[in-house]
């Protein structure tokens, strides 16, 4: 049916119509936005562990660790370092429990 002149119903297509652009960018934007920041944050995580990882990878391998061996090492200590420092769940090795509360 048309709308007849004088009814609102153009305007409220108006509406629609900006409401869509609004949307459609803030869809468009805000997702990019996030995924840079979270990126950053985890780039800083890495550049803050990358002096611990490569010191005890040096570390075990001077104590006669084969690189495998040295590699598992090393992400067992940084997985258990992260869930302390997060307070995340985590089994370690040895089947212990590390972290906050009760489990």
């Amino acid at each position: 049916m048309l709308s007849e002149p004088g009814s609102s119903y153009g305007s409220a297509g108006r509406g629609s119509l900006i409401t869509g652009i609004v949307g459609a960018a803030v869809g468009f934007f805000l997702p990019r936005i996030y995924v840079k920041r979270e990126q950053g944050k985890r780039l800083i995580r890495f550049d803050d562990q990358l002096s611990d990882m490569l010191n005890l990878m040096v570390n075990g391998l001077r104590a006669g660790y084969s690189t495998m061996q040295a590699m598992e090492a090393v992400s067992k200590e940084l997985l258990l370092r992260y869930a302390m420092n997060s307070g995340v769940w985590c089994r370690n090795a040895a089947g212990s429990s590390h972290g906050e509360g009760t489990g």
